[in-house]
C-alpha cells in the first residue's frame, strides 16, 4: 500500500528524475531539454491523496478529454498519488510509480472510501459465503418481512463489521444478529486486492 505522506517527500525530491525518464509519454514540442511535468503544469504536491483505480486505464498527456493517450497502462486496483482536480473535463493529474498523466474522475476513488451497494465497477469480485451458521429461529425473524434483507458491511478481511436493516432488531433477534456477525466472507477484491464493500444479504 502506497505510504501518502512517504509519497509525497519522494515526489519533492525525485519529480524532476522522473519527470526526464518518462519524457517520452508527452508531446511538447515547445520544451527542449529537461521536461519537468510538476512545473510545467504546475501541480501543488501538497495536495496529494491516494487513490484506487477502477478499471485499467491509460494516462492522458494533457487534462483535456481529446488529449493524447500515453502506451503506459496503469491495472485495475492500482494505487495512485493524485494531486490537482481540473474540473472542466473533469481529471485529476495522477503519479503512478514515477509515470505522470492525467485520469479521468470517473476512474477513481479515494483508497479509504467504502464502496456502496451501488458501486460495481467491471473489475470488482463480489464477496463469497465461505461460512455460516443461521440459528433455527431465523423463522420469526423472516416473518417480519417476507422480503427481508440485511445491508451488511463486508471488511478487507472478510468479517462483518455493521448490520442495517428496516426493522428495529430487539433482544429477540440477538441470537440471529450474533450468528450474522460470524459469517466469514472472501473479501470483495477490485483489482485482486480486498476492500470493504456494503452488499445485500437475503435471509
Amino acid at each position: 500500500m502506497l505510504q501518502c505522506s512517504l509519497a509525497y517527500s519522494q515526489s519533492k525530491k525525485d519529480n524532476s528524475t522522473a519527470d526526464q525518464t518518462n519524457r517520452d509519454q508527452f508531446d511538447h514540442p515547445s520544451e527542449a531539454g529537461n521536461f519537468n511535468f510538476v512545473s510545467y503544469f504546475n501541480i501543488n504536491l501538497e495536495n496529494l491523496q491516494c487513490f484506487l483505480t477502477l478499471k485499467t486505464a491509460k494516462l492522458f498527456e494533457r487534462p483535456v478529454s481529446n488529449a493524447k493517450i500515453a502506451k503506459f497502462e496503469i491495472p485495475a486496483g492500482s494505487e495512485i498519488q493524485v494531486y490537482d482536480y481540473y474540473p472542466k473535463h473533469a481529471m485529476y493529474a495522477v503519479c503512478y510509480k514515477g509515470h505522470w498523466g492525467f485520469l479521468h474522475s470517473i476512474n477513481l476513488r479515494p483508497v479509504n472510501e467504502v464502496f456502496g451497494l451501488n458501486d460495481r465497477p467491471d473489475s470488482l469480485e463480489l464477496p463469497e459465503v465461505l461460512s455460516a451458521t443461521i440459528p433455527d429461529c431465523i423463522g420469526r425473524f423472516k416473518d417480519k418481512d417476507e422480503n427481508c434483507n440485511l445491508k451488511l458491511l463486508i471488511s478487507k478481511t472478510g468479517a462483518v463489521k455493521n448490520i442495517e436493516s428496516g426493522e428495529d432488531f430487539t433482544k429477540a433477534d440477538s441470537m440471529v444478529l450474533n450468528a450474522i456477525y460470524n459469517i466469514r466472507f472472501k473479501p470483495a477484491r477490485l483489482g485482486g486486492k480486498p476492500i470493504d464493500i456494503w452488499i445485500w444479504y437475503p435471509m
